[in-house]
């Protein structure tokens, strides 16, 4: 059915109307959006700004931050260096041998004295170096100790520590609160009144003494000749471990000093001195003597065992008694003189 006439001029009005709202209307929009803008940019610009601003100061805090962190971290290392360097000087004050045995905050080092120093002598050394003979103040640490100089000294040796009559103070001052004397002593008899511990066994009426035990000695008794003291200091070597020593190190330490290290201790035979030289021959001759404190005519002689630590001349060569030298070191010397006799270096 066909719309009428008026019907279809409605239908163009009506569109014509809808057409001319959508058009007022996306005007009215568009007007709108341009009013939202041009009101909006000053703000937006403004947080932009803000936001490149907040930014900015948040990358400066960052790189402030990171600055301090990093001075900080400098401050450190210059601490820790200053740290170390003053644990070195205090170290190189004390003369704490770096191979030292370290318990419990202490350090400990053996210094072997074949040619025998007496219990002053051994605790004015000790305060040279920065610290004391040593002190034992409980049974751990005579077994920790006890355990060091096992690996390093002769059987039968005593050597000296820092105590002596009246026996209740060390020479630190500390009281003494342990003791671990042999049975029967200390007893005082000939004059015996400085403290010794002992690598070895003896025994005789009234006393009895193990080893690791104690025994008071006269200030310059013999025993001691073949031993020498203990040093120890109330602190530690920063990175030093406890030294286990090997029969081995032992050797390889003693050859550092000595042609042959244990001459005085036993007898020698022909395989321990073949293959040494002339000179180095009469180094190891000239060394029994030099053990106990001989002096030399020779200055070439006596420059070399100046150099040795272990060596402290006082005995002029003709004040020296060959009945200072034991049974081994007396054949030894004959050994040796033979030997240089058959290789046509006498």
């Amino acid at each position: 059915m066909k719309l009428s006439n008026y019907r279809k001029q409605d239908m163009k009005k009506m569109l014509l109307a809808m057409a001319v709202f959508a058009a007022v209307a996306a005007a009215v929009i568009a007007a709108g959006v341009r009013y939202g803008i041009k009101k909006l940019k000053p703000k937006v610009e403004t947080a932009l700004a803000e936001s490149k601003e907040q930014k900015a100061e948040q990358k400066r805090m960052e790189e402030a931050k990171q600055q301090s962190e990093a001075e900080q971290q400098s401050q450190k290392e210059d601490e820790w260096e200053t740290k170390q360097e003053n644990k070195q000087n205090e170290t190189e004050s004390l003369h704490i041998p770096t191979d030292c045995f370290e318990y419990k905050g202490h350090s400990y080092y053996y210094f072997e004295q074949a040619g025998g120093i007496t219990w002053e002598e051994a605790k004015e050394k000790c305060e040279e170096r920065g610290g004391h003979l040593l002190t034992i103040a409980s049974k751990k640490e005579q077994k920790a100790v006890y355990g060091y100089i096992n690996q390093y000294v002769g059987f039968d040796c005593d050597l000296w520590i820092g105590i002596r009559e009246p026996w209740e103070t060390w020479v630190t001052g500390e009281p003494v609160s342990y003791t671990n004397w042999g049975e029967g002593e200390p007893d005082g008899s000939y004059g015996q009144c400085y403290g010794a511990i002992c690598n070895g066994e003896r025994s005789g009426y009234g006393y009895r003494i193990d080893e690791g035990q104690w025994d008071d000695l006269g200030n310059d008794d013999e025993t001691v000749s073949r031993g020498g003291y203990i040093c120890e200091w109330d602190t530690t070597v920063e990175g030093s471990q406890p030294v286990k020593v090997t029969k081995e190190t032992k050797r390889q330490e003693k050859e550092k000093d000595y042609i042959i290290p244990d001459s005085g201790a036993r007898y020698l035979d022909r395989s321990d001195i073949e293959g040494l030289g002339k000179e180095e021959l009469r180094l190891a001759r000239n060394e029994v003597y030099a053990r106990y404190g001989r002096l030399f005519d020779d200055e070439a002689l006596q420059n070399y065992f100046d150099e040795k630590d272990w060596y402290h001349g006082s005995i002029k060569p003709e004040d020296f008694k060959d009945s200072l030298l034991n049974e081994y070191e007396k054949q030894n010397l004959y050994l040796i003189l033979d030997y240089e006799e058959e290789m046509g270096y006498r």
